[in-house]
Protein backbone atom coordinates (compact mmCIF):
# COMPACT_ATOMS: atom_id res chain seq x y z
CA UNK A 1 0.00 0.00 0.00
CA UNK A 2 1.55 3.25 -1.26
CA UNK A 3 1.16 6.02 1.69
CA UNK A 4 -0.07 9.49 0.44
CA UNK A 5 2.54 11.98 1.13
CA UNK A 6 1.47 16.45 1.75
CA UNK A 7 2.97 19.63 1.13
CA UNK A 8 1.17 22.10 3.64
CA UNK A 9 0.85 25.61 2.69
CA UNK A 10 -0.19 28.48 4.79
CA UNK A 11 0.32 31.94 5.58
CA UNK A 12 3.09 33.45 8.19
CA UNK A 13 3.38 37.16 9.08
CA UNK A 14 6.63 38.50 7.25
CA UNK A 15 7.67 39.48 11.39
CA UNK A 16 7.47 35.71 12.49
CA UNK A 17 9.38 34.77 9.65
CA UNK A 18 12.55 37.74 10.49
CA UNK A 19 12.67 36.83 14.26
CA UNK A 20 12.78 33.24 12.72
CA UNK A 21 15.99 34.41 10.65
CA UNK A 22 17.40 36.03 13.23
CA UNK A 23 16.82 33.76 15.54
CA UNK A 24 19.04 31.35 13.08
CA UNK A 25 21.91 33.61 12.43
CA UNK A 26 22.36 34.42 16.21
CA UNK A 27 22.64 30.52 16.45
CA UNK A 28 25.18 30.40 13.57
CA UNK A 29 27.14 33.33 15.42
CA UNK A 30 27.52 31.22 18.40
CA UNK A 31 28.74 28.50 16.80
CA UNK A 32 25.47 26.27 17.03
CA UNK A 33 23.68 24.57 14.19
CA UNK A 34 20.51 26.26 13.31
CA UNK A 35 17.34 24.06 14.01
CA UNK A 36 16.29 21.77 10.34
CA UNK A 37 12.80 23.41 8.89
CA UNK A 38 10.39 21.25 8.64
CA UNK A 39 10.30 19.97 4.47
CA UNK A 40 7.09 19.96 2.77
CA UNK A 41 6.22 23.43 3.86
CA UNK A 42 5.49 26.92 1.79
CA UNK A 43 4.50 29.83 3.57
CA UNK A 44 3.17 32.83 2.37
CA UNK A 45 2.94 36.57 3.71
CA UNK A 46 -0.61 36.88 3.00
CA UNK A 47 -3.54 35.18 1.35
CA UNK A 48 -3.51 37.63 -1.93
CA UNK A 49 0.08 36.02 -2.01
CA UNK A 50 -1.08 32.74 -1.89
CA UNK A 51 -4.02 33.02 -4.81
CA UNK A 52 -1.59 35.18 -7.08
CA UNK A 53 0.73 31.85 -7.09
CA UNK A 54 -2.14 29.23 -7.07
CA UNK A 55 -4.24 30.26 -9.68
CA UNK A 56 -7.04 27.54 -11.65
CA UNK A 57 -4.39 27.21 -14.46
CA UNK A 58 -1.59 26.08 -12.05
CA UNK A 59 -3.26 24.22 -9.86
CA UNK A 60 -4.77 22.31 -12.89
CA UNK A 61 -0.97 22.05 -13.97
CA UNK A 62 -0.02 20.44 -10.71
CA UNK A 63 -3.05 17.97 -11.73
CA UNK A 64 -2.15 16.97 -15.00
CA UNK A 65 1.63 16.26 -14.17
CA UNK A 66 0.73 14.43 -11.34
CA UNK A 67 -1.92 12.37 -13.07
CA UNK A 68 -0.90 12.02 -16.59
CA UNK A 69 3.16 12.16 -16.01
CA UNK A 70 4.32 13.99 -19.52
CA UNK A 71 8.28 13.67 -19.93
CA UNK A 72 9.00 17.35 -21.31
CA UNK A 73 6.95 20.57 -20.75
CA UNK A 74 6.39 20.72 -24.32
CA UNK A 75 3.94 17.43 -23.87
CA UNK A 76 2.75 19.01 -21.03
CA UNK A 77 2.11 21.96 -22.97
CA UNK A 78 0.30 20.05 -25.67
CA UNK A 79 -1.95 18.01 -22.71
CA UNK A 80 -2.99 21.22 -21.54
CA UNK A 81 -3.21 22.79 -25.13
CA UNK A 82 -1.93 26.46 -23.65
CA UNK A 83 0.87 27.64 -25.24
CA UNK A 84 4.47 25.89 -24.17
CA UNK A 85 6.42 29.16 -22.73
CA UNK A 86 3.92 30.28 -20.74
CA UNK A 87 3.62 26.82 -19.54
CA UNK A 88 7.34 26.80 -19.18
CA UNK A 89 6.81 29.98 -17.01
CA UNK A 90 4.43 28.39 -14.93
CA UNK A 91 6.37 25.13 -14.37
CA UNK A 92 9.69 27.22 -13.27
CA UNK A 93 7.59 29.42 -11.29
CA UNK A 94 6.23 26.47 -9.22
CA UNK A 95 9.67 24.38 -9.21
CA UNK A 96 10.91 27.76 -7.62
CA UNK A 97 8.71 27.34 -4.68
CA UNK A 98 8.87 23.96 -4.13
CA UNK A 99 6.00 23.00 -5.25
CA UNK A 100 7.44 20.61 -8.87
CA UNK A 101 10.53 18.82 -9.29
CA UNK A 102 12.42 19.23 -12.51
CA UNK A 103 15.05 16.79 -13.78
CA UNK A 104 16.80 16.69 -16.79
CA UNK A 105 16.66 13.56 -19.15
CA UNK A 106 20.11 12.33 -21.02
CA UNK A 107 18.40 10.71 -23.81
CA UNK A 108 18.78 12.72 -27.05
CA UNK A 109 17.96 16.14 -27.14
CA UNK A 110 17.79 17.20 -23.61
CA UNK A 111 14.06 17.48 -21.98
CA UNK A 112 12.96 18.64 -18.86
CA UNK A 113 10.73 16.21 -16.83
CA UNK A 114 8.64 17.83 -14.50
CA UNK A 115 6.98 15.66 -11.07
CA UNK A 116 4.99 16.40 -8.22
CA UNK A 117 6.04 14.08 -5.61
CA UNK A 118 2.64 14.78 -3.18
CA UNK A 119 -0.83 14.14 -3.11
CA UNK A 120 -2.65 16.93 -1.57
CA UNK A 121 -1.86 20.35 -1.07
CA UNK A 122 -3.24 21.16 3.01
CA UNK A 123 -3.82 24.27 3.27
CA UNK A 124 -3.85 25.76 7.38
CA UNK A 125 -4.25 29.87 8.19
CA UNK A 126 -3.79 30.65 12.18
CA UNK A 127 -6.06 32.62 13.43
CA UNK A 128 -4.30 33.44 16.38
CA UNK A 129 -0.15 35.00 15.75
CA UNK A 130 0.61 32.76 18.88
CA UNK A 131 -0.72 29.54 16.94
CA UNK A 132 1.36 30.89 13.78
CA UNK A 133 4.26 28.38 12.17
CA UNK A 134 7.95 28.72 13.59
CA UNK A 135 9.85 26.13 11.16
CA UNK A 136 9.06 27.77 7.55
CA UNK A 137 10.24 26.27 4.35
CA UNK A 138 9.79 29.37 2.21
CA UNK A 139 7.87 32.39 2.90
CA UNK A 140 6.77 34.13 -0.11
CA UNK A 141 6.42 37.73 -1.06
CA UNK A 142 4.36 39.72 -2.80
CA UNK A 143 7.65 40.69 -4.47
CA UNK A 144 8.46 37.04 -5.13
CA UNK A 145 5.45 36.30 -7.76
Amino acid sequence: MRIKKNIRIGIASTRKILDEAKGVMEAIQRGESPPKSVGGEIYFENIQTLQSVLTEKRITLLRTIKERKPKSIYELAKILQRDTKNVSDDVNKLSELGFITLTKSKEGRVRVRPDVEYDNILLEIPISDSKAKRHCKHLVTTQGV
